[in-house]
């Protein structure tokens, strides 16, 4: 996950990850084959009776969270850094090389399910972990820094979360990729202390 993923998930403002459903499901109407649109239960069963169930896990499952982190446990400092603390180290590796034993945030899935990405409510927005967007400024890697909501007297001022959350979504996954309104899994989770 990316670092201001891995904060929220610490901060306990993330309990949700959304990821396309690859590949996207299809029905055939009329003889013609086209994409589903159908209801989102059914299509869940659907895909589960055909042994196509959620590959970011199920519940009851638990996951390991990788992220950009740098192993100096044999350099003077003893420890292991990671860049979403905000440590600062000579050389980053990315989370797709972290092994298990150096992950430390740990997650029990608590529910899945499929629906269409633009179907996102305001409440799941925010589960994302996005608390609203006018960026800051750029990170060291491109993307918004940080994005606020600002609430005044009952009156929000800025973007919606699901405003932000669709800002986040193209930024990660290119233009245009929120106006193809993919199924994508949305997998729940709550965080596991040790």
């Amino acid at each position: 996950m990316s670092a201001p993923m891995v904060r929220a998930i610490l901060a306990g403002t993330k309990t949700q990850t959304r990821r396309v459903v690859k590949p996207q499901p299809q029905m055939v109407t009329d003889r013609t084959i086209k994409p589903w649109d159908g209801d989102a239960d059914a299509l869940l069963s659907l895909l589960t009776k055909t042994g196509k169930s959620c590959p970011y896990g199920q519940p009851g499952d638990r996951l390991w969270v990788r992220e950009a982190f740098c192993d100096a446990r044999k350099a003077l400092l003893g420890r292991v850094l990671y860049r979403a603390s905000g440590d600062v180290a000579c050389g980053w590796q990315p989370s797709i090389h972290m092994p298990r034993e150096l992950s430390r945030i740990l997650l029990d899935v608590t529910a899945v399910r499929v629906e269409r990405l633009q179907d996102i409510s305001e409440p799941d927005a925010k589960a994302e972990g996005v608390t609203t967007i006018w960026p800051d400024g750029p990170r060291d890697d491109g993307g918004p820094n940080h994005y606020t909501v600002d609430v005044d007297h009952g009156h929000l001022n800025g973007p919606t979360a699901a405003t932000v959350y669709r800002m986040l979504w193209e930024w990660i996954n290119g233009e245009g990729s929120w106006d193809a309104n993919p199924w994508v899994w949305v997998v729940q989770f709550k965080r596991v202390t040790p």
